[in-house]
């Protein structure tokens, strides 16, 4: 399991390598590019990542609510 996520890890850094590569080769405003894309998967993660069950954040909330519930 360890393995698996030191491989995506690597894999993820060599993706972010080769697009910045190919970005580059665009000219002067590349650099803009490059900042940029970094927000595609950041969005992505940001919205799915409210419709994981049972985050820490879940919990917290699910505890909360279970508190108001039974306070009264």
């Amino acid at each position: 399991m360890v393995g698996l996520f030191q491989f995506n890890v690597v894999l993820g850094i060599l993706i972010s390598y080769l697009s910045n590569y190919l970005i580059s080769q665009g000219g002067e405003s590349s650099w803009r590019w490059m900042l940029g894309v970094q927000a595609v998967p950041s969005l992505v993660f940001l919205i799915l990542i409210k419709f994981i069950p049972e985050s820490p954040r879940w919990l917290i909330l699910k505890k909360e609510l279970l508190k108001r519930h039974w306070k009264y």
